[in-house]
């Protein structure tokens, strides 16, 4: 129907960014992990969980707010 290939398409277009920003979060996440593994009670590892728990603490309409005015 006219809706479902509607939404079929669009999806595609919502998937691509999507998917992209779930790698590289994986990806990020994997590493940073390791780093603050590794330095455990160091400052890597205290930048790491501060950035972690800013990401978490943070609603996203103020960190997509903050990030446009950065970049």
């Amino acid at each position: 129907t006219y809706i479902t290939d509607t939404l079929l398409e669009n999806s595609k277009v919502s998937a691509t960014p999507g998917g992209l920003a779930l790698i590289v979060g994986v990806f990020l996440g994997i590493i940073l992990g390791i780093v603050a593994a590794l330095h455990k009670n160091k400052w890597p590892d205290y930048i790491v969980m501060f950035i972690a728990i800013l990401g978490i603490t943070v609603p996203v309409f103020v960190l997509a707010s903050l990030l446009q005015f950065v970049f």
